[in-house]
């Protein structure tokens, strides 16, 4: 019998393409971008949308996006890029197009998910106003814990709601329309390059 040597298949020229123009500066400010929008969505009531249908699943959306996100981020960081990089990074942007239209929606719509959290954070059992509480009446200094920082600035996010907002939608507009390729452009780069 003989034995079969497989040859590992190359990296297509996309995703190496693809590969050579991430930067970790870029994918900070997406990382940014997802934190913001985490903070900003209500997963059970806010409505997501792609250009053609509606996400029926935010949880799930959010999921992929976040390990989507990481994929590439864990790529950069150790200087290797994969076959499926390029189809990665389309989905991202994808992703952030999908966190763009929510945006848009929730400035013609006045803020109505921001809007209800500052509603329910002014009773005095909320999350924010037992931590201020317990800040106020501390007399050191106070140290956050991880928990604690997560509150505080889910409160700063969602009160600079519409600053926030747009200015991401501006970084998305930036990083959506970024070219992939230096060099060689195909139809699904093309499609996958698109301005928002």
């Amino acid at each position: 019998m003989r034995a079969k040597f497989f040859n590992k298949k190359p990296i297509p020229k996309t995703s190496q393409n693809a590969f050579a123009l991430l930067n970790s500066d870029t994918l900070s400010t997406v990382g940014t971008i997802l934190s913001n929008f985490i903070h900003l969505i209500n997963i059970e009531k806010s409505v997501l949308t792609h250009p053609n249908s509606a996400i029926s699943d935010n949880q799930k959306f959010l999921k992929e996006l976040e390990a989507g996100f990481n994929k590439l981020r864990n790529a950069l960081e150790h200087g290797k890029p994969y076959r499926s990089l390029f189809n990665d990074v389309c989905k991202l942007k994808e992703g952030l197009e999908v966190i763009f239209g929510y945006y848009q929606t929730q400035i013609e719509l006045c803020q109505p998910i921001a809007k209800d959290y500052l509603r329910k954070i002014r009773s005095e059992d909320s999350e924010v106003a037992t931590l201020l509480h317990k800040i106020a009446y501390t007399e050191k200094q106070y140290a956050f814990h991880p928990k604690e920082s997560k509150i505080i600035k889910k409160h700063i996010i969602n009160v600079t709601a519409q600053d926030v907002m747009e200015q991401d939608m501006t970084t998305i507009r930036e990083i959506v329309q970024q070219s992939l390729s230096v060099d060689h452009q195909d139809e699904s780069e093309n499609s996958c390059i698109r301005s928002l």
